[in-house]
């Protein structure tokens, strides 16, 4: 009777796991958890496992996730040259913030990091203008690899010649390095509005991506052969674009509504 138990709590816990990793993504569907009041909560938000963070242009506030209770708050110094936070990736105990001087140009980026339990700046990765884009995300896949977006933009903020069709994800090295690239499909790119994909995150092996406005998220796969990007479904959910994280220990997608200034947590539902 005791492994027949153990039977079943095992194969009910698989079961849990498999809600992203084993379902296909096409039927997927999120379901909206709660909302959490947050007054950063404009260009997107990151957790870890106990703690959410949302991001503003040059602020971040750290709030429990039991409770939505604000612990801590980070500004940027008027003198850091910090002008537009775009999203946040948490690992190894550190906030990885994408930064640009959008809309500004040449478009200039950068990676900020902030230490996860203080929120003191420790810091700073320079991209300068040397990838021919604005960062807007950064995200870790489970087997540690790393990848960003660099985007480019039809109007605001734009260069001449280069619209958002210009806009690309690369895999990084250990050191933040691009290594290689892929380009959107256009199709997609039309999703964007003129924008480009404002946040990035893993669900299991699968990359989603969301726009600037829409309350979408895009699933993704590497292609196989040549350089651009597959799409493979897309998920209505309960937020107004930009920047999401996929929390894998939750199973649940974090993501923000400027509009009321809130963090939104939903699941996916097969």
């Amino acid at each position: 009777m005791k492994d027949s138990l153990i039977l079943f709590v095992l194969f009910a816990v698989s079961l849990f796991s498999l809600s992203v990793n084993g379902a296909s993504p096409e039927s997927w569907k999120a379901k909206d958890i709660r909302r959490f009041s947050a007054e950063e909560a404009f260009q997107g938000v990151c957790s870890d496992d106990q703690y959410f963070y949302a991001i503003e242009d040059r602020s971040v506030g750290k709030y429990r996730k039991e409770t939505g209770g604000r612990i801590r708050l980070w500004e940027a110094a008027p003198e850091s040259g910090i002008l537009h936070l775009n999203s946040a990736m948490a690992a190894d105990g550190k906030i990885y913030m994408a930064h640009s001087n959008w809309p500004n140009t040449p478009m200039l980026s950068s990676i900020e990091i902030l230490d996860a339990k203080s929120l003191e700046h420790i810091g700073n990765i320079s991209f300068g203008i040397l990838y021919g884009g604005s960062l807007t995300w950064i995200t870790q896949r489970k087997d540690g690899t790393r990848f960003a977006c660099f985007c480019n933009y039809t109007d605001r903020g734009g260069v001449p010649g280069r619209d958002s069709n210009w806009s690309f994800i690369a895999r990084l090295d250990q050191n933040f390095r691009p290594v290689e690239s892929w380009a959107f499909p256009k199709d997609l790119v039309q999703k964007f509005d003129g924008y480009g994909a404002s946040g990035g995150t893993f669900a299991g092996e699968y990359l989603c991506v969301s726009g600037h406005a829409l309350g979408e998220i895009y699933v993704l796969e590497f292609p196989g052969a040549g350089s651009v990007l597959k799409w493979k479904a897309t998920i209505t959910a309960p937020f107004k674009g930009q920047a999401i994280d996929w929390n894998d220990k939750d199973q649940k997608f974090y993501a923000t509504d400027r509009t009321k200034k809130e963090v939104v947590v939903f699941g996916v539902e097969k």
